[in-house]
């Protein structure tokens, strides 16, 4: 199911699950406090303020008050896919630029703080932390996660999902110090850190 999204005169469709992780990062964004970018821009993230009003029961988000913009200058197609929320000042995002950027909103909501690159142009449809130095990626391409130490600027280790011709995004990942799940279109990988 899509929804409508009007922004100042604009108009974009998302899908349901979109509008669940939207409502629930902008639940967390709220209280920020943050100026209204140029409307010339073309943003990778929207952060939206929304008022009990502005969300029907039935359809989700219809319309909110713009809170700003993250970045600037971005290609079109260069959309986010996934962004997670560290503080009510610092987000993490990634999507079809292959990018994943850490954001500082006291900083700046121009320019992001980091960035790591996706050594194999490949989309990048999710990503987890565990609040500290270690990221996870999902990509587009073969069932591959990633993982990074966010001090160095390379992947610290690939793991392929699948050996198969059949190839999957990793549409959603979650890890602890023990397990590493990933959620593909055909199943659900469990890796286990302890018992290799």
């Amino acid at each position: 199911m899509l929804g409508p999204l009007t922004c100042e005169g604009s108009m974009a469709l998302f899908s349901s699950h979109a509008m669940e992780k939207a409502q629930h990062l902008l639940g967390k964004a709220e209280g920020l406090g943050l100026e209204e970018a140029p409307s010339s821009s073309f943003p990778p993230v929207i952060l939206q303020k929304l008022t009990a009003s502005t969300r029907p029961p039935a359809t989700g988000i219809s319309g909110g008050q713009l809170m700003t913009h993250l970045g600037s200058d971005f290609p079109p197609g260069a959309g986010v896919l996934d962004v997670m929320y560290e503080s009510p000042s610092t987000l993490l995002s990634c999507g079809y630029d292959t990018y994943v950027r850490y954001w500082d909103l006291r900083a700046s909501v121009r320019k992001c703080v980091m960035e790591w690159e996706e050594p194999h142009d490949s989309t990048l449809y999710c990503l987890q932390t565990d609040g500290n130095h270690l990221l996870a990626t999902g990509s587009s391409y073969y069932g591959v996660v990633r993982l990074w130490d966010r001090r160095q600027r390379a992947c610290l280790h690939a793991f392929p999902l699948t050996s198969t011709p059949l190839s999957s995004p990793v549409y959603c990942l979650r890890f602890t110090t023990k397990h590493l799940y990933a959620a593909l279109s055909y199943n659900l990988h469990v890796l286990d850190f302890h018992n290799p």
